[in-house]
């Protein structure tokens, strides 16, 4: 089964990315919460113009998503974006670095499970160091990717972007890749940015055979907000 494969994904990548050991985890209650009680708003992608439909002609969305805003709080930060209806909560763990951990691998789209996974880091601030943010981020991403080139379950690895952009007024890096692993199709769309008090990294795995992810997984991303956590 496909899910099965998706939750072996994200736990894989975690520990491509976690190389040091970890405290036992936190509880997994809802770190993630919903901003509202009512129905998740609905994104689209028609297969045409609706301008140029005619009169009494109907048409079908060649893709659609549910989306809610949810909210991950760490540190006095907190990390606002749109994301599937969730599952379960993210389950939230604590490593003895001051790394948080925020893992999920199951998101609904008209109460259907969807194959994709997300994976979130908070990284502390490094009092050791005193690069640029810039650089920061580069040297982030390039481990990253060395850890992904040099994994034996991972094939046929593709870099489809690597550069600098900026997230809510935050400098930040978004790479996408494609490989196969575990023998399924797989996009790995990252996203790191560097706030004044450390770094968040966001990764989403998904199938990119799925349309309904694979037409809207960019907006996941682009809706990423960064702000002091109001509920210290």
């Amino acid at each position: 089964m496909f899910i099965p494969k998706f939750r072996m994904l994200i736990l894989i990548c975690a520990l491509l990315l976690l190389t040091e050991g970890y405290t036992a985890p936190t509880q997994a209650a809802e770190h993630a919460e919903s901003g509202n009680q009512t129905p998740p708003p609905i994104i689209m992608k028609m297969p045409k113009d609706l301008s140029t439909l005619s009169e009494g002609e109907t048409i079908t969305p060649e893709s659609m998503l549910e989306l809610e805003p949810i909210a991950l709080r760490t540190h006095d930060e907190q990390l606002i974006m749109e994301l599937p209806p969730l599952g379960e909560p993210f389950a939230v763990y604590e490593l003895a670095t001051g790394v948080t951990t925020f893992i999920n691998a199951n998101f609904l789209n008209a109460g259907v499970q969807l194959p994709m996974s997300v994976l979130i880091l908070r990284i502390p601030p490094d009092a050791k160091t005193n690069v640029p943010a810039e650089q920061g981020l580069q040297a982030t991403v390039d481990g990253f990717i060395h850890s992904y080139q040099k994994n034996s379950r991972i094939k046929n690895l593709k870099i489809l972007v690597n550069e600098p952009t900026i997230q809510d007024g935050h400098p930040a890096r978004h790479l996408t890749m494609r490989a196969n692993i575990e023998e399924a199709d797989t996009v790995f769309d990252v996203l790191v940015i560097s706030s004044e008090k450390g770094t968040w990294f966001i990764q989403i795995n998904y199938d990119p055979n799925d349309k309904n992810i694979d037409n809207h997984e960019h907006y996941l991303l682009d809706s990423i907000l960064l702000r002091e956590d109001s509920e210290k």
